[in-house]
């Protein structure tokens, strides 16, 4: 389900009498409302979040049992076009900030999901778990041991992954793994207006922004570096920059084009 507040898209998992747990077409849903998001260009910033009582419950174990896995290779998992992350990695391909609204139960890959977002605020009542080792499984998209490290560290990473721990909201923003607690009234308004902070930057330099820090899970600080010398010359080029110059100059909130 795909919502507009002003510049924010707001995306809700939508199977609440399942606790939206992962079922049939559940990704090319995902992507097609992230799309139809993008697809507006007022749109800045976008908040992921669950309808009813849970964020994502996970896959139904059921339909796990009877689904046959074969070798995985690229093109069975494939990875996304803009991006460059597995498609599975909702948030990290999005040149938007992405904030997680967590209400409720977030576990499997619902806790896989949100550990992609930008930021992550959480109701009162969330409990969060990455409880595949109780199960006799490893993480179903792998997002758990690269984005788990630079979040919570390492030796919390391997509480989470290693026991399959389902922690509440406090224990969450404790470890880091959340930003923000709220109580679950307030959490879609608190999120709302969260992303539209992240999003108030020049567009073109918010996509640069998060690409390198995403980058920096898996390059090469140097590299980094580098190519940041010419995504800064092009900065410099553009029309944004110039309306950042003029809007600070006359004291005024920026009008910003992607420029």
């Amino acid at each position: 389900m795909l919502e507009f507040h002003g510049n924010v898209a707001v995306i809700s998992l939508n199977r609440p009498e399942r606790l939206n747990a992962v079922g049939p077409g559940f990704a090319d849903d995902l992507t097609a409302a992230a799309d139809e998001a993008r697809s507006h260009p007022e749109v800045r910033a976008i908040v992921l979040t669950g309808e009813g009582r849970a964020f994502c419950a996970g896959a139904d174990i059921s339909s796990l049992e009877q689904r046959e896995y074969g070798e995985a290779t690229p093109q069975s998992f494939p990875i996304h076009a803009d991006g460059g992350w597995p498609v599975g990695w909702f948030g990290m391909n999005l040149p938007l900030p992405v904030v997680c609204a967590v209400n409720g139960a977030a576990v499997g890959y619902g806790a896989e999901l949100l550990a992609t977002c930008d930021m992550r605020v959480a109701g009162e009542s969330a409990r969060i778990g990455w409880v595949f080792a109780r199960r006799g499984l490893v993480t179903d998209m792998g997002v758990g041991p690269v984005m788990l490290p630079p979040l919570v560290g390492l030796a919390q990473a391997a509480r989470l992954l290693y026991s399959g721990e389902i922690v509440g909201a406090r224990e969450a923003l404790r470890i880091g793994l959340v930003d923000e607690v709220v109580p679950d009234a307030e959490l879609r308004a608190r999120a709302i207006d969260l992303a539209r902070h992240l999003g108030g930057g020049a567009p073109n330099s918010v996509a640069v922004m998060k690409r390198q820090l995403l980058a920096s899970l898996r390059e090469d600080p140097h590299d980094i570096y580098f190519k940041n010398l010419d995504e800064f010359r092009k900065s410099m080029a553009s029309d944004d920059f110039k309306e950042g110059v003029r809007s600070f100059m006359e004291k005024r909130a920026p009008s910003w084009t992607g420029r």
